[in-house]
């Protein structure tokens, strides 16, 4: 089976050939993160990543993702800047067709009506399943001294706030785990940062081997098809479409990564397995002479939203072969002799498209297909995140409604809440929840997402006698609860999570989580 990561990032991908008297070929990779704010893990919007040296900049988008395309191979610095926090700049190697991740924590700016700075940080991380480098969600992570308790949420994450300088010890537990800790020392007001890797309970220790298959040619395209064998344990794995393997969960060890396929030369790689994680070995294969072969490729978006189109059949003629687009709508037919093709795209509730391309050796064939929806009119989608203004902590529960149409929803455990399937056009959105001040916003839907996130304001209120006593006495409670869970807000698992909205909007997120173990280690 193959591994859904590197299929994921290995759709982005598409080498680019050197120009005639450019000399040897340039290649490209990608460079995907996630920008949070330090003490509390909420995603920050708007900062600014440069890639130097080179000219390269992106803005990170509502849920604290970027990406960049086609970046050169080579070693770069990514400075990382936000109004409000404290500059980052941290160093990444981006090689050839090998996605490379990084994840950045900024630290807020401190405020001087504050106090002094520096007498307080924050303490903050991710617990990881050593083996994949998965998340390890609703794992309880205590700080000590101090007493302080909290849990990660779906993607790994936690943060202590307002921890005084010292030493402290980070202790990690989760069903099915080994304890796990980790010594930390928070020094200045920007905190101390850690990854905790947690061993499966009573399972010696495991690691992983992936890779992509490509031709050894100024193309660098993957190779489907091709049978990839792992020695001493004498096992074998097919590439997909985009030419990933992946062999899980592999004993500490020597092995040997053998890789061969039709037309072309055979090769192998030598590896240790002497660490937690997924291991890259990523081999290229010199084609045997003969007919000169190229490829045709390319990505197919809904016509109204530009969003993917998943799972649409794609059918190249001639040659009568016959693919599905991936989870980014990409898709790819290689050794293709040299001539002219035409590719039909299909799918159910889209009028059928064709498009030509020609196959003549100077670069991959790359196109972008557009379906166009056989009924009804474009829509789109309101979606967004509520916080409380005060404390930017998420809202559960919150009341949100959309008219004209009468759409309501509400805010799930990270506060975050979405409509779906309307008609574009102007809509009225009322966000409304005990103890805020409600709120009421114009919203123009025109795409395929209008993202529209609030900071609702406490409801300020004055009690006499008892009742301002109660309401002492309630605050205390919701203090206590704070430091217990150490500010993050933990999930009621009886209550319903909107798992649709997290995987459409929080997709690159969980990518780069895992992405992590699966290209945290190159040769």
């Amino acid at each position: 089976m193959s591994n859904p990561v590197i299929t994921f990032f290995s759709a982005l991908l598409t080498p680019k050939p050197a120009t005639e008297g450019e000399g040897e070929p340039v290649s490209f990779g990608l460079l995907a993160g996630v920008v949070l704010n330090a003490h509390t893990l909420l995603p920050i919007e708007g900062a600014v990543i440069a890639l130097t040296p080179g000219d390269f900049q992106e803005t990170s988008n509502a849920t604290g993702t970027f990406l960049f395309l086609e970046v050169p191979a080579g070693e770069y610095t990514a400075n990382v800047s936000a109004d409000g926090y404290e500059d980052a700049h941290i160093a990444t190697q981006i090689e050839a067709l090998t996605p490379a991740t990084v994840n950045i924590l900024l630290t807020p700016t401190p405020d001087p009506e504050e106090g002094e700075p520096g007498q307080t940080g924050a303490v903050a991380g991710f617990v990881l399943d050593a083996a994949t480098l998965a998340p390890v969600p609703y794992a309880q992570v205590s700080l000590t001294p101090g007493d302080k308790v909290t849990e990660t949420n779906i993607f790994g994450a936690f943060v202590f706030t307002e921890v005084a300088f010292g030493n402290y010890v980070l202790g990690v537990n989760a069903d099915g785990y080994e304890d796990g800790d980790r010594n930390v020392t928070v020094e200045s007001v920007a905190g101390a940062t850690a990854t905790v890797l947690l061993e499966k309970e009573g399972e010696p220790p495991t690691g992983s081997i992936a890779g992509i298959i490509t031709r050894a040619d100024f193309t660098s395209l993957p190779i489907a098809g091709a049978t990839v064998t792992l020695m001493p344990n004498d096992i074998s794995a097919t590439t997909n479409a985009l030419g990933a393997y992946a062999f899980p969960d592999l004993a500490y060890g020597e092995y040997t990564v053998h890789a061969g396929a039709e037309g072309y030369e055979s090769s192998s790689e030598n590896i240790t397995v002497d660490e937690p994680g997924l291991i890259s070995v990523n081999i290229s294969l010199v084609p045997l002479e003969g007919e000169a072969t190229g490829a045709i490729g390319g990505f197919v978006y809904d016509a109204w939203t530009r969003l993917p189109v998943e799972d649409a059949a794609v059918a190249l003629a001639p040659g009568e072969r016959v693919g599905q687009t991936s989870m980014l709508g990409a898709f790819l037919f290689d050794n293709l002799p040299y001539g002219e093709y035409n590719v039909e795209v299909s799918k159910e509730g889209y009028v059928t498209a064709t498009e030509s391309a020609e196959v003549d050796g100077t670069a991959a064939s790359i196109l972008e297909i557009e379906l166009t929806p056989s009924e009804g009119e474009p829509t789109g989608a309101i979606r967004g995140v509520v916080l409380d203004a005060a404390t930017n902590v998420p809202i559960e529960g919150v009341s949100l409604k959309v008219a004209p149409g009468d759409y309501e929803a509400q805010t799930n455990g990270l506060g975050a809440y979405s409509f779906t399937g309307l008609v574009y056009g102007e809509y009225t959105l009322e966000a409304h929840a005990a103890g805020y001040d409600p709120e009421i916003r114009n919203v123009t839907v025109a795409n395929a997402n209008a993202i529209q996130n609030f900071a609702l304001t406490p409801v300020e209120t004055v009690d006499e006698g008892e009742s301002e006593g109660e309401g002492e006495g309630e605050d205390e409670s919701e203090g206590e609860t704070e430091e217990e869970t150490g500010c993050c807000r933990c999930r009621d698992s009886e209550k319903s999570v909107d798992w649709m909205f997290i995987l459409k909007e929080y997709w690159l997120f969980a990518a780069v989580m895992i992405g992590v173990g699966v290209w945290s280690k190159r040769r």
